[in-house]
């Protein structure tokens, strides 16, 4: 499984940091009286993470994209990184594509909208 590359910093810029509880881990059945009931599907649910990288050097820019490209496959593929909320190894993958957007002169923002996998 490839892993983040030690060169970059993670998506970890406060202002752009959000998590969000596990998703669609629920199942709600209709019951034929009563209330419809409610359980969970998996006690590994999937979360969504949004992210941001602030600042990176436009010179870093082709290293991240070609670790998104050629490392995971356009995306597609899962990684390893560290989180930056709790420091510890978490499995990622990206949810869709990512943003570039010019920041301070010769440095770039990206945002992009990942899931914690484990």
């Amino acid at each position: 499984m490839p892993t983040w590359p030690a060169t970059l910093k993670f998506f970890s810029a406060r202002g752009g940091y959000t998590l969000t509880s596990p998703e669609g881990n629920t199942i709600e059945t209709a019951m034929s009286v009563g209330p419809p009931k409610k359980r969970r599907r998996s006690s590994a649910g999937p979360r969504l993470f949004k992210g941001r990288i602030d600042n990176l050097p436009v010179a870093q820019l082709a290293v991240f994209e070609a670790f998104f490209h050629d490392d995971l496959l356009d995306g597609s593929l899962s990684f390893e990184a560290v989180d930056p909320l709790t420091l510890d190894s978490r499995t990622y993958r990206f949810v869709d594509t990512f943003e570039v957007r010019p920041g301070k002169p010769l440095r770039v923002r990206i945002d992009a909208d990942l899931r914690i996998l484990a």
